[in-house]
């Protein structure tokens, strides 16, 4: 009696693992960042540090490994870098800059790609700092430049997905539906 209501199972169990392909393609990304602050206008006091913007420089290293005994000979590795535009009160983000690699990868290689950089300059909304006793001089400086969120890449064969790394959940609702071109970019 106990075989009769286990088989059900194993073959429930069975069918999933059937269906639920892995694949021999593993990627490890990395991001180099540097954030600078910029210069802007003083503060009403003399020898204050300067009002600032922000500079930021990203760079992804990707390491692709095969883990099969299947040599790949048509991979191309994608990548994204997204952002918002400050000076928008949404705050969706924006396709940035977009690039890919051609890789041929040997059966249990692994082998490194190195995007392209990508830097931006940003200021956030604030006020402008007043006179020595708070008086004159102060006012909004409003938001603007493109502020860098996040990344995403992926490693296409033949069309088909076989590893992806998304740097935020956001980013990945993205791409799944909006295929757009790099903002700046003519469509």
């Amino acid at each position: 009696m106990n075989t009769i209501r286990l088989l059900p199972a194993l073959l429930f169990a069975s069918t999933l693992a059937a269906s639920a392909a892995v694949s021999p393609i593993r990627i490890d990304v990395d991001q180099k960042i540097e954030n600078k602050a910029v210069a802007g206008a003083a503060h009403g006091k003399a020898g204050a540090a300067p009002m600032a913007g922000k500079s930021q420089n990203r760079e992804l290293t990707i390491k692709v490994s095969n883990n099969s005994a299947e040599s790949f000979s048509n991979l191309t590795v994608k990548y994204w870098f997204f952002g918002r535009d400050m000076a928008s009160k949404s705050h969706d983000e924006e396709i940035v800059k977009q690039g890919e690699r051609k890789l041929t990868l040997a059966a249990r290689a692994r082998e490194t790609v190195q995007s392209e950089s990508v830097a931006s300059t940003y200021v956030e909304e604030h006020m402008k700092p007043g006179n020595a006793g708070g008086k004159g001089g102060g006012g909004k400086v409003a938001a603007s430049g493109q502020k860098l969120t996040g990344y995403a890449v992926q490693v296409v064969n033949d069309g088909n997905i076989l590893a992806d790394y998304y740097s935020e959940e956001s980013i990945k609702r993205k791409l799944a539906g909006d295929n757009k071109k790099p903002a700046g970019e003519k469509k």
